[in-house]
């Protein structure tokens, strides 16, 4: 499966690469930190990484539109311990998870250059869900038949910046969120509160939240 993506992503390279003789271009690698919203348990844990291709279509002032291709790695991982209220509660109060998820994600974005150094950039990422694997205490249970399975795509809101280091390379912070479940939570079920009008809450699922810090390298 890793070969394919390889081979996957470094063919989709070569093709930004030769759209960056019209446009402008390069390539992108770098580590992510994700959590899954949703699963009851916090922190950005699951180290990842992410690399790929971008193009950058022509100016218009400050302004600029960047599509990227890349594969990236999500997920959740933690150690968590339950007490006695906790539930549920099997006797056995320290645990381990980890869910790893693999995506071929599409970022589309909006730039805008603040000054020579800095561009802050906002838009949304369609990803396409590749696989799952999921462990508990040691054991796998990504196939086991009450787990809900993970949707065939994410859908998702970007923010981030970048810093100029030279004229070739860059840095990128981004944050990124699904705006629609990636997971239906255990049995279905959901959350749904209006009562508050400053601060409803939503639960229809799981999400995944990213933070994503890449070394950009322009070809053109």
């Amino acid at each position: 499966m890793f070969k394919k993506i390889v081979f996957y992503i470094g063919f989709s390279i070569l093709s930004l690469s030769i759209y960056a003789q019209n446009f402008g271009g390069g390539i992108i690698g770098g580590i992510d930190g994700s959590q899954i919203s949703g699963d009851g348990l916090a922190g950005f844990n699951r180290l990842g990484i992410t690399f790929g291709g971008y193009i950058t279509f022509p100016h218009q002032g400050k302004s600029s539109i960047r599509m990227e291709l890349n594969y990236i790695q999500k997920g959740s991982r933690t150690n968590f311990t339950f007490t006695k209220d906790s539930v549920p509660y099997d006797g056995s109060e320290h645990h381990i998870y980890h869910l790893n998820l693999h995506y071929v994600e599409i970022p589309f974005l909006y730039l805008y250059e603040l000054n020579k150094r800095i561009t802050l950039e906002a838009g949304f990422s369609a990803g396409v869900f590749i696989s799952s694997y999921e462990e508990y205490d040691g054991y796998d249970i990504t196939h086991v038949d009450n787990r809900p399975n993970f949707k065939p795509y994410d859908l998702s809101f970007a923010l981030g910046l970048y810093y100029q280091i030279s004229d070739k390379f860059s840095i990128n912070a981004r944050f990124s969120n699904s705006f629609l479940p990636v997971r239906a939570h255990y049995e279905g079920a959901t959350y749904v509160n209006l009562s508050n009008i400053l601060s409803p809450t939503i639960n229809m699922g799981q999400y995944n939240s990213v933070l994503q810090f890449t070394l950009n390298y322009k070809i053109k």
